[in-house]
């Protein structure tokens, strides 16, 4: 028995030797062999067409004792000597191509009892393979023969299997080196600011959301009888305030007064000085009559008694004018003793202004201290005001105007500025994989930003705590009892991209294992970093408000 090697077949369907009959030209001849891409007659009775040429046959399939005939037209593609030749079927209906494709399938199969010949010819080869590598040359072999299907076809596999390989590493490095936690949130060290004694609330200067200062007030504190005693020394201010206008007012008036009765005295003094000049006149005179009368007497044209009527007469005007000159100076000299403080009526001084400035100085150090002791008294009321303990933004008020509180009531509570962390809710299996100053990837889907973060605290008995009875009480092992808090690296980073918090977050975890095994695979993965040195936990800023 010899072993013949033959090359693999490139056909595209079964090709079988079952009986066929094709009538061409109104003769029906029975081909040698066919499939659903054509057939080949090795005894044609004629003339033998050429290659190409169109053929318009009817195919005739015995099956079991029924004829089933079909239409189709075929062209021929090769020739075999004179007598031989394959065609190839064209425009094959779907109905017909069904039809012979299920024949064939069933025949091959063995499923069938066909005739006599048919039976015999199962198991005969599909096709002989020539082992001649010139039998079907490159410019003779047809279009469909070539292997650009099967290109098309193992480049396809060859994409698609590239793709489920790339998927399924992504979601091995995924699930086996990374862990993704979507119970994330950002949050701000927050402190809730109480009250440190009874009261009343008397004005609340801030709402909800609204953004402070370091040392903003943002509400005020009633008290009774300090609002009392604010009254009050208001009314006294006011009090003070009036008596030293009504004193500065009169000690203006008397100013005045002063500075009037000032020029009547020099109108006194200079009508003094006409009078003591007119008496000098009349001195003069007198003296001129009196020297007169005594040559007239000496020559015994007058009498003497006329001789002393004129002596008497310029005795009376010198004594007179004397008089008004010890007048005028006594004026004069008491007009300078006034300084401008008080002043002479002609018989008595008079004059209030040292008196009242006096009593304005005492009422302008009454003015002062009352607002001294008003302005204590405010102090203390706004010391007693609520401020904001630093720069942020308040998350809550938790009274309103004139509501009653006692020490320890809740007050408001504040958001700090800056210092963003993200709160992270694990699973007790989740947290075992997590560990300190590991990087992590933060993604913010309302902001569509990633950012990166390191792990500052680990806190796995977070949700265990019982704060009814003080105790810790176990929780079930997929409960997001434990909490992870990260930093971000960049904080600027996280200011300008407009975090803040409430938001939602997912974070991006490397897993931690503490099996030596899969920590020994995934080594190759990790980044050398060199060792930081840092506490266990990061606290956060949690405390109440001491006030001032």
């Amino acid at each position: 028995m010899k072993l013949v090697r033959e090359r693999p077949s490139q056909r595209l369907h079964h090709r079988v030797e079952a009986p066929l009959y094709v009538d061409i030209n109104g003769v029906s001849q029975r081909v040698a062999n066919w499939s659903l891409g054509g057939f080949r007659i090795d005894a044609f009775e004629g003339d033998l067409p050429p290659v190409g040429q169109a053929l318009e046959c009817s195919c005739t399939l015995p099956f079991q004792g029924f004829s089933i005939s079909f239409k189709s037209d075929a062209e021929v593609i090769r020739r075999h000597g004179e007598t031989s030749f394959a065609a190839q079927f064209r425009h094959l209906g779907e109905r017909e191509r069904a039809l012979m494709s299920h024949f064939v399938e069933e025949l091959v199969r063995g499923s069938m009892v066909p005739a006599e010949d048919t039976i015999q010819r199962i198991d005969v080869p599909v096709t002989p393979v020539s082992t001649d590598p010139s039998i079907n040359p490159a410019h003779g072999t047809p279009m469909r023969r070539r292997p650009f299907r099967a290109f098309c076809l193992t480049t396809l596999h060859v994409v698609l299997g590239g793709l489920v390989v790339g998927y399924a590493a992504t979601l091995l490095y995924t699930h086996f080196y990374r862990m993704e936690v979507e119970t994330a949130v950002i949050s701000a060290p927050i402190e809730v600011v109480a009250a440190q004694g009874d009261g009343r609330i008397g004005e609340v200067l801030v709402q909800q959301g609204d953004p402070v200062s370091a040392g903003q007030p943002v509400m005020l504190l009633a008290d009774n009888d300090l609002e009392q005693r604010i009254a009050m020394a208001r009314l006294q201010v006011e009090h003070e305030r009036a008596v030293y206008a009504t004193l500065d007012n009169q000690l203006v008036e008397e100013r005045q007064r002063l500075r009037d009765y000032g020029m009547v005295s020099a109108t006194d003094i200079q009508q003094v000085g006409w009078e003591i000049g007119a008496l000098e006149s009349q001195v003069t005179t007198a003296r001129a009559r009196r020297d007169r009368m005594a040559q007239l007497f000496a020559q015994g044209w007058v009498k003497k008694y006329e001789i002393e009527e004129a002596e008497s007469a310029l005795a009376t005007v010198s004594s007179q004018l004397q008089a008004r000159k010890l007048h005028r100076k006594e004026l004069e000299t008491l007009s300078k003793r006034g300084d401008g403080k008080r002043f002479f009526d002609g018989s008595q001084f008079r004059g209030e202004i040292v008196r009242l400035d006096s009593e304005r100085r005492r009422a302008e150090a009454a003015v002062a201290r009352a607002e001294e002791e008003l302005e204590a008294l405010i102090q203390h009321r706004e010391r007693l005001a609520v401020r904001a303990p630093f720069a942020g933004k308040v998350l809550d008020v938790a009274v309103g105007p004139g509501s009653a509180m006692t020490r320890g009531t809740t007050l408001a509570t504040f958001e700090r500025e800056t210092d963003r962390v993200v709160d992270a809710y694990l699973t007790q299996d989740e947290v075992f994989e997590v560990g300190l100053n590991d990087t992590a990837v933060v993604y913010v889907p309302a902001l569509d930003t990633r950012l990166e973060a390191e792990v500052v605290r680990v806190d796995r008995t977070r949700g265990f705590v019982d704060e009814q009875q003080a105790r810790y009480s176990w929780r079930a092992p997929m409960d997001r009892s434990a909490l992870v808090s990260l930093r971000f690296t960049e904080p600027a980073a996280a200011a300008e991209a407009g975090v803040r918090a409430g938001l939602p977050a997912s974070v991006i975890f490397k897993r931690r294992s503490g099996n030596e095994l899969l920590a020994e695979l995934r080594s190759p993965f990790k980044r050398t970093e060199p060792p930081q040195e840092t506490a266990s936990t990061y606290a956060l800023p949690f405390r109440w408000s001491e006030g001032k």
